[in-house]
């Protein structure tokens, strides 16, 4: 995680520093200052990197000579950028053609770049000792635990050899063993249902998080849905109040996505009749273009589909559906249960976030036309 850090953030510095000397060559050829923006907004970029990467390169001291090194080389490139841009505002075009001005930095940068690449390559190497360092320490946990199952053999079978002197003793040993396997194995499904919850949970709550429309939030939840529990195909539906319709924003897996219904209405079909009753429905059947359950998956195999609507503030927001080879689990239809609730929120919160637009942007006409 730490190496992607510093690879991220060297990045971003890269990137910032084109956009500055991008925004001086705008401003240097057009002589417009709103050309100037992305060179403003590029230098508090800079300098957060340059402070982000020395922190993360403060134990490293080859790493953090480099990076001191190219933050000097930066700070001498923004000087540069701004030189030009005060001989463009006080000399002129012509000027900065005749003294070459567009090809200054060049070097500089050339030798960020090459800074850049050595500092990635370090980080790469560390990266490679420290997966080597996990590899060992996998293969000792693997002895560890071969070494305590030996051992654990052994206790029970000198237990047994003790246990076994009565036959009543045994049987009774045997059954509380049965008993304590058949209580472990449930406790360990248990357990093993409840953290890929909890993984799932967690994945999809990292991919409604940002600023997302209802469309990208619509692809990222149903591509994570899917995928994380082996669906064959989906679609989600978002209700529009005002026309009372199911509007399709996302489908995942289909060879043909226009054979899909665009809008469903309340009570048609089964989406629809799920979002009109706000219960979810499981439907099972070979499922082909005819579209004989009325459903929106399109598969020519025996699939078992589930339709799940999600609400904010007891309000229908929408409604998934996912369709899987075979029977649905138990696991599978929990999950969707669970994520259904986060799905409405983040939609919920999408769509005031466009509202919350839509207003801003009336609101600046409003005042324009004020003006």
């Amino acid at each position: 995680e730490h190496s992607q850090q510093v690879v991220k953030t060297s990045n971003d510095l890269l990137q910032s520093l084109i956009d500055a000397e991008t925004g001086m060559r705008g401003y240097a050829a057009t002589g417009k200052i709103v050309f100037l923006d992305p060179f403003n907004a590029a230098l508090p970029k800079i300098n957060n990197d340059l402070s982000d990467l020395r922190s993360l390169t403060a134990n490293d001291p080859s790493q953090s000579a480099r990076v001191e090194k190219m933050g000097d080389l930066v700070n001498q490139q923004v000087l540069m950028l701004k030189g030009d841009i005060e001989a463009r505002q006080t000399k002129g075009l012509q000027y900065m053609v005749d003294n070459s001005m567009f090809v200054n930095g060049k070097q500089t940068m050339d030798h960020i770049r090459q800074y850049r690449l050595d500092l990635l390559d370090q980080e790469n190497r560390l990266l490679s000792a420290r997966k080597q360092s996990s590899a060992q320490a996998s293969s000792e946990t693997e002895i560890i635990v071969i070494t305590g199952s030996i051992v654990f053999l052994i206790i029970i079978v000198v237990l047994f050899y003790y246990i076994q002197k009565t036959f009543e003793e045994q049987r009774k040993a045997e059954e509380t063993v049965r008993l304590a396997n058949v209580e472990l194995e449930r406790v360990l499904d248990k357990n093993e249902a409840q953290n890929w919850l909890l993984t799932g949970v967690a994945s999809l709550n990292e991919k409604i998080q940002g600023q997302l429309s209802e469309k990208e939030l619509s692809k990222n939840v149903l591509s994570e849905i899917c995928s994380y529990t082996h669906a064959m195909a989906g679609t989600l539906y978002l209700f529009n109040s005002e026309d009372q319709k199911l509007n399709l924003y996302a489908s995942y897996a289909f060879h043909n996505p226009d054979v899909l219904k665009k809008e469903v209405r309340l009570s048609e079909g089964w989406i629809g009749q799920v979002a009109e009753n706000g219960k979810e429905a499981i439907i099972k059947g070979k499922l082909n273009d005819s579209l004989k359950l009325e459903s929106s998956v399109v598969q020519e195999q025996l699939v078992e589909t589930i339709i799940i609507p999600f609400f904010f503030d007891k309000q229908l927001k929408g409604v998934i559906e996912i369709a899987c080879n075979g029977e649905i689990g138990d696991n599978t239809r929990n999950y969707l249960e669970i994520v259904a609730n986060n799905i409405g929120i983040a939609v919920n919160t999408a769509q005031a976030r466009t509202i919350m637009h839509d207003l801003y942007e009336e609101t600046q006409q409003q005042a324009e036309e004020l003006e």
